[in-house]
């Protein structure tokens, strides 16, 4: 494991290209967690209706669900980087009308708003991955998914907590504000990486509408990995309530955004340490290998 560090800190320094993809990676998760903290509390703040905020987390995630494997396509047939950093152009903007029309309380506005930006991410989040590829060679990716996984920690760990105190001093519509800076600095860094896509080279005769029913075909050929999405489906759908009731609590209870920020960091923290303490067991099924996932605690 140490060699594995090592080597991802190396990496860094090594693959310059790669170096700007994490760091834009690092500024937009950062930057994702202060403003999906700002937001809620924004709506609920509004509205005063907690299903305000379920309303926008159905908005904001159902989108992503639906055009992810559409955006997958999408980014095998073009320039990965550059239309990353198009995509988080365009939902820089949209973050920007959001403190707008809460100025003037248009919480519908907002729902709108939301909605589209949950249509645009997945053309950014669906690439991340892929671009590491086209950016490092493969006998490195190991280092590269320590980097992946260090990066997920520090945002999802300081992000919160951070948003939730950053709300208390400035409000959440200059948290939002800021928060669309981060998409445009990331779309700055990604505009810059050169990489390349091997796709790109390949000729398509299928449409991208073929191309997704193939891999609907291939994924009911493996019933192992229609096990593994129906689990991670359950599970976000039993977390999702847990979004809507973490802001109603704090402010019914604590009544201030940044205990909002520290409890779901400490839900984050408790995820980590659960999964520090993780075992992975294997389950022989007729078609392959199931992996099940169990927490020792």
């Amino acid at each position: 494991m140490h060699k594995v560090r090592l080597g991802a800190f190396n990496l860094l320094l090594d693959y310059p290209q790669y170096a700007k993809k994490v760091i834009s990676r690092m500024l937009a998760s950062l930057g994702d967690q202060v403003g999906w903290i700002a937001l809620i509390w924004l709506v609920y703040h509004i509205s005063g209706n907690p299903s305000s905020i379920g309303i926008v987390t159905l908005l904001y995630q159902v989108p992503q669900a639906i055009i992810r494997p559409f955006a997958g396509l999408v980014l095998d047939r073009y320039p990965r980087a550059r239309m990353m950093a198009l995509t988080n152009i365009v939902v820089g903007i949209l973050f920007i009308f959001i403190p707008l029309f809460a100025s003037n309380d248009h919480v519908i506005a907002i729902d709108i708003i939301t909605l589209m930006i949950g249509m645009f991410l997945p053309f950014d989040t669906t690439g991340v991955e892929a671009l590491t590829t086209e950016l490092i060679p493969k006998d490195k990716l190991l280092q590269a998914n320590f980097i992946g996984q260090s990066e997920w920690h520090v945002a999802y760990l300081l992000g919160p907590a951070l948003g939730g105190i950053l709300i208390s001093i400035l409000g959440s519509s200059c948290l939002l504000y800021a928060d669309a800076g981060t998409f445009f600095l990331t779309a700055i860094l990604l505009g810059t990486i050169k990489s390349k896509n091997p796709r790109l080279k390949q000729k398509r005769s299928s449409s991208i509408g073929t191309e997704f029913f193939s891999g609907l075909a291939y994924l009911r050929k493996r019933p192992a990995l229609i096990s593994l999405a129906f689990l991670t489906f359950m599970f976000n759908f039993f977390y999702g309530p847990y979004e809507v009731v973490l802001p109603y609590v704090s402010k019914a209870l604590f009544s201030g955004p940044t205990s909002l920020g520290l409890l779901w960091t400490l839900s984050v923290l408790q995820n980590s340490i659960f999964h520090r303490f993780s075992h992975i067991y294997s389950v022989r099924t007729i078609n392959g290998t199931l992996y099940i996932v169990s927490n020792a605690l």
